[in-house]
């Protein structure tokens, strides 16, 4: 006899459950819940936001520097901010240090929202990449087909959350086909589900010859599913006899930060022998940078990425809902002098960087 699968909706989140473990009754309004949106003797988020006036107000929200969240950027490295003005004066004219800062704070100060259809196309020089938690490959790989004419304006298209195993698809790497793009580089979940993580890369066709394209490994713990990592190698790039190095990460928000971040300084200590090249670090970390004045995670992070000569590009939020808007995608690069630009493409999938 076939039992049916177990299968029920949180009547706070409308998400669902698919264990018993992890369905709970609120003991406010008695409907079932997922014990992550239960607040205790509070009762369920949906009751507590009833009943609890400000439940979902921020510590931001409550300060007058944050007048609205749309408006709160990432720069810690404005010159003009007290915090980077203690110490000796300096002579702003001939400081290398100061120069260095200018340049990362001007990067940021210039990110903007875009419209994918205003991207131009990149150029014979550039390297134009979008980075963009798609949550389920496999669904959404039609509309990137159905859009080409967008999207092949970019050299790389790096993926997140993927959610793809490629023994489940009927025709295998063809049914993740883009045109214009190679086949793309497939790392699957890291969690025995398949589901809440997975990355993707596809390199557009003009950047090199497919030969050309390496993948590079680093010493990683497969059990450890704290942080997952890909990386490609593009030598000759669009006959430049140019290398370029592109690392595609994401965070379940459901685990340690600590961790991530260990795992993630094994991955630098393997691109340091390249840090002649041009590097491009980014992803979904779930870990909100605009909350770098005063959280621990987001300063560790940003302190490590420094420590081997990467910075954030990217100041706006990339996750915009009706209550909040949080920067957790990321785009690094050890080579900020040679950023034209950094913007926010404006896509309904999910967060874009």
């Amino acid at each position: 006899m076939t039992h049916p699968k177990f299968k029920s909706q949180s009547s706070s989140c409308s998400g669902w459950s698919y264990t018993p473990k992890n369905v709970f009754i609120c003991p406010l309004c008695d409907k079932p819940v997922h014990g992550k949106c239960l607040k205790g003797s509070l009762g369920c988020i949906s009751c507590c936001i009833s009943t609890i006036p400000g439940f979902m107000i921020t510590s931001y929200e409550l300060n007058e520097s944050y007048n609205t969240q749309i408006a709160h950027v990432f720069n810690p490295y404005n010159p003009s901010l007290l915090a980077n003005q203690i110490g000796e004066r300096i002579d702003e004219n001939s400081t290398q240090e100061f120069d260095f800062i200018s340049s990362v704070s001007e990067i940021l100060a210039s990110c903007k929202y875009q419209c994918p259809k205003n991207v131009k196309a990149a150029s014979s020089n550039e390297l134009k990449v979008l980075s963009l938690n798609i949550r389920s490959l496999t669904k959404n790989v039609s509309y990137f087909n159905e859009e080409i004419d967008i999207f092949s304006r970019y050299d790389v298209l790096c993926f997140n959350e993927t959610n793809c195993t490629i023994e489940k698809l009927p025709n295998g790497l063809k049914d993740l086909e883009i045109k214009e793009f190679y086949e793309p580089l497939i790392s699957e979940p890291a969690r025995k589900s398949g589901r809440g993580g997975g990355l993707a890369i596809y390199v557009n066709k003009r950047v090199c010859d497919q030969d050309n394209i390496e993948e590079l490994k680093f010493n990683l713990n497969s059990d450890d599913t704290s942080g997952e990592f890909q990386a490609l190698r593009l030598h000759n790039f669009k006959n430049s006899n140019k290398t370029k190095i592109i690392v595609n990460f994401y965070r379940s928000p459901s685990l340690i930060p600590k961790k991530f971040l260990d795992r993630l300084e094994i991955v630098l200590r393997g691109l340091d022998r390249h840090s002649r090249k041009q590097i491009v670090l980014l992803g979904d970390a779930n870990i909100d940078i605009l909350k770098y004045d005063n959280d621990a995670y987001s300063q560790d992070l940003i302190c490590l990425l420094e420590k081997y000569g990467f910075v954030q590009t990217v100041s706006k939020p990339t996750r915009v809902t009706d209550h909040s808007a949080t920067l957790i995608d990321h785009v690094y690069t050890n080579h900020v002098t040679k950023v034209i630009s950094c913007n926010v493409p404006v896509l309904c999938v999910d967060t874009t960087a």
